[in-house]
């Protein structure tokens, strides 16, 4: 190996020409470092120090005449190409310092110890390259301790993806069943029931949300313990996603007979570029600690822009969630953020939770780059805020906020349902049903392709994990089909990072994940109802007559609140909402003449109050029961939704302010 540098290493005749004897130099060769090596290239002479003898466990007579490569061999056979290519470019004057990284040296016990080269070049005349001298150090020690660490990394690496491998697993497991007892019991909510047995379903609802807000809060933790989260960057309404947020807190809060004020700064901007499904995560989070903590009172809920001096596309807006709760005492609040904190034990009692929604809050937001934080009294409630800067949008993004464009909302498609799982076929044929659609199911991918040679589909629902053939796969197989192009959504339980990009990869144009329901559902197929042919059904558009109708008439509940002041108008809207519950209850589960006079009275006390879509859908209820009783159930579908949404709507136009919806 070291042949063609025989000519470096050869000794001339004579005796060897030794290192400088001061007294000083002698002292400090024997105490630098753990030793020093000198080979003078013109002679050939190897010299190594007392100390670096000693180290290597050699004695003097040892290394007595030894030539440089003598050294060399000993170098651990994987280190010897990195040290001939630096000593090469050395003895051809390349290079006047180097430092070789550790290598390996065979002492003469039989061990190997690592050593660490500082070397310089010294020149003579015409720059010619006359020694290299270094100073050595043994970093054994230190080697030991890092292949230690790497080890640990490694294996706490391997135990982490192990980690995340279970939890992904178990995201699945948690998500299915939960989607079937969400589903049915949604499927149930929309059937005739007694009031004792609605109130069982909302019981079974609400508590399956809560364990799935726990399933979620977890998998939440562990993905942003590991490094796994992900954020979008899409142009979204800012009111909206905030309004949406307000919404799923909304019965909550009028369960508890709470106010609730939403304040929208109007220098705030209309659009924004940022992930809007994590504002509302962190809104959401922060509205629900609210209301959980707050008995009587308010909760209000305020944006402001914060003036910068960032360009002025780009702003940080400040949220503001304050309620009239518990408060928290000031001993409490500096680790309120931590993962499962909370004030006391007997919160978690009285309240439940577990103490990651703060926690998961304040990652999302330092993410997002942004800050977090609270201002709190014992008995004096609470205000919890946070800023995030966003770069704002002229204009909206095609598709947003696609539940309030009726227009298209409920336009039929022929959709094709692969999934292997009854339970979840069942949910699934319910809720598509509910919403107008035609469906034809597969057990499994092989069969999806079958279907795909024969028909046509204006959109595919396909379940990932299929046995025989899984969606994946299926996709792949679709698309090079000569009417493969159908969109194709993705139904999954596994929520974790990577999965929509191997989706993506695999051809599948959306992910909507697990449990579904009615809205997340119909907010992932109305993009595309106004894009398909429709060429397999042919029902009428029935929402189209109604969307000239506005849902309510707020000039009229202005005119209200000025004549008779807000609160008598909210305990009119109150009674008014319960009441209409049970004539709703009674359309829904009544024959089509007994349907007439629920209709009439409902139609009326709605009109009366400027609820305006409510006594529309109402008066067609009734012309339908008499001459076109093949349209009463998608009225009455019609009915419950439009109620619902005047609902919101009123609450919004009584306790918004500064703000244009």
């Amino acid at each position: 190996m070291f042949h063609s540098f025989s000519s470096l290493f050869r000794r001339p005749d004579g005796s060897q020409k030794g290192l400088p004897k001061d007294s000083w130099y002698s002292a400090a060769i024997t105490d630098c470092a753990d030793g020093i090596w000198d080979w003078n290239l013109e002679t050939g002479d190897l010299y190594i120090s007392p100390k670096l003898r000693d180290l290597i466990g050699y004695s003097k007579e040892e290394t007595k005449d030894r030539s440089p490569a003598w050294w060399l061999e000993k170098i651990h056979p994987d280190d010897q190409t990195e040290i001939m290519r630096n000593i090469e470019e050395f003895s051809s004057g390349k290079m006047e310092f180097t430092y070789f990284d550790g290598c390996r040296f065979l002492c003469k016990n039989g061990d190997y110890l690592w050593l660490e080269n500082h070397a310089k070049v010294l020149s003579g005349k015409h720059n010619k390259v006359q020694r290299i001298t270094a100073t050595v150090i043994n970093i054994t020690p230190q080697k030991y301790i890092q292949n230690q660490l790497y080890t640990i990394i490694s294996d706490q690496e391997k135990e982490a993806r192990n980690k995340m491998k279970f939890l992904s697993s178990l995201s699945h497991e948690f998500r299915s069943p939960l989607s079937g007892i969400l589903g049915m019991a949604t499927l149930l909510k929309e059937s005739i029931l007694s009031p004792d047995q609605l109130h069982f379903t909302e019981n079974i609802s609400n508590s399956t949300e809560m364990l799935l807000a726990l399933v979620n809060d977890i998998l939440d933790v562990a993905k942003l313990n590991s490094g796994k989260f992900e954020f979008e960057k899409i142009n979204f309404s800012l009111v909206k996603i905030i309004k949406r947020a307000s919404d799923l807190i909304r019965p909550t809060i009028m369960k508890k007979n709470l106010t609730f004020n939403l304040e929208i700064s109007e220098s705030a901007p209309e659009y924004i570029m940022g992930d809007p499904t994590r504002l509302q995560q962190i809104l959401v989070n922060l509205l629900s600690n609210a209301t959980k903590f707050t008995s009587s009172g308010s909760i209000t809920l305020s944006v402001n822009l914060i003036d910068s001096n960032k360009p002025s596309f780009q702003h940080s807006l400040h949220f503001e969630i304050a309620d009239t709760g518990i408060g928290i005492a000031p001993e409490t609040q500096e680790n309120l953020f931590n993962d499962f904190t909370q004030a006391n034990r007997s919160i978690s009692r009285l309240y439940g939770g577990t103490g990651l929604g703060l926690s998961i809050c304040k990652e999302l937001v330092h993410l997002m780059s942004g800050n977090i934080g609270v201002n709190s009294a014992p008995g004096n409630g609470s205000t919890f805020w946070f800023t995030i800067p966003f770069d704002e949008q002229p204009e909206a993004s095609g598709g947003d906020d696609v539940l309030n464009q009726s227009s298209s909302a409920n336009i039929p498609l022929h959709i094709l349902l692969v999934e292997d799982n009854q339970v979840n076929q069942e949910v699934m044929l319910g809720l598509l049903t509910i919403l107008g659609d035609n469906v034809t199911v597969a057990n499994n991918g092989e069969e999806a392709l079958e279907l795909f040679k024969s028909k046509k589909f204006d959109i595919v629902l396909m379940d990932l994990n299929m046995p025989v053939l899984d969606g994946l796969r299926a996709t792949q197989s679709i698309r090079k089909l000569p009417n493969g192009d159908a969109p194709i959504i993705a139904v999954t339980a596994n929520t974790f990072s990577g999965e929509r990009e191997n989706c993506m990869q695999h051809g599948i144009n959306h992910v909507l994940n697990k449990p579904i329901d009615k809205i997340s559902l119909e907010v992932a197929l109305h993009p595309y109802r106004s894009q398909t042919n429709h060429h397999t059904i042919d029902k009428p558009k029935k929402d189209q007559r109604l969307s000239t109708i506005p849902i309510i008439d707020k000039k009229a509940i202005h005119t209200l609140v000025t004549d008779l002041g807000k609160d008598k108008v909210e305990a009119l809207i109150d009674l008014y909402r319960k009441d209409a519950v049970t004539l709703v209850t009674q359309i829904k589960s009544s024959p089509p003449l007994e349907i007439v006079n629920y209709a009439h009275t409902l139609a009326g006390m709605s009109e009366n109050l400027g609820i305006l879509l409510v006594g529309k859908t109402a008066r067609d209820i009734i012309s339908a029961s008499q001459n076109d009783t093949e349209n009463m159930d998608p009225l009455i579908q019609d009915l419950e939704r439009h109620f619902k949404n005047s609902l919101n709507e009123l609450q919004d136009i009584l306790n918004v302010q500064d703000v244009t919806l």
